[in-house]
């Protein structure tokens, strides 16, 4: 997905609210940048050298439908399983 920001924000509340996806685990920082450019955000990025931002997959938005809930640690995983083990 190609959303930051607002944006990014936006879609995922529409999201937990259409599919009655409980997100209380939900870390949007974790996937989405902020809106525009922030030179201070980098700068502050660089320094505390801030983990790049997890790939967020069309799978684990379903596999979060399935459960009912947003868990990180089994999203995440399953999503890299899928991509090493597509088969």
């Amino acid at each position: 997905m190609d959303l930051d920001g607002d944006d990014a924000d936006e879609f995922m509340a529409a999201y937990f609210e259409q599919f009655e996806v409980e997100y209380e685990n939900y870390d949007w920082s974790r996937y989405f940048g902020e809106d525009g450019f922030n030179p201070i955000g980098i700068l502050i990025g660089v320094v505390r050298r801030k983990p790049a931002l997890k790939p967020l997959t069309l799978g684990m938005l379903e596999l979060a439908v399935t459960i009912g809930r947003w868990h990180t640690e089994i999203l995440e995983q399953a999503s890299l399983d899928l991509i090493r083990h597509p088969n």
